[in-house]
């Protein structure tokens, strides 16, 4: 969890007026409200859907596609992406 990973941890309302922040771009906003509102289509969100549930987990660390997962420890993302 990301938590462990910070030693001080932004209050609620830090995080949310650091989402207006003017220095932003607008995909950047955009990104930052789909991670916390849970919008983009990964993980549990496959769950259910029968044909698709392969969908939800890392094809290469097996385990749940989280946003989480996708930023800090999908580490086979960059070296697909810049062929290492």
């Amino acid at each position: 969890m990301l938590s462990g990973r910070l030693q001080h941890l932004p209050t609620s309302e830090n995080v949310w007026k650091s989402f207006k922040h003017r220095d932003l771009t607008k995909k950047t906003r955009e990104f930052l409200w789909k991670s916390t509102h849970d919008a983009f289509k990964i993980g549990n969100f496959w769950s259910g859907i029968e044909t698709l549930e392969h969908r939800g987990v890392c094809p290469h660390c097996e385990v749940e596609e989280l946003m989480e997962h996708i930023l800090t420890d999908a580490r086979h993302l960059e070296e697909s992406r810049y062929g290492r």
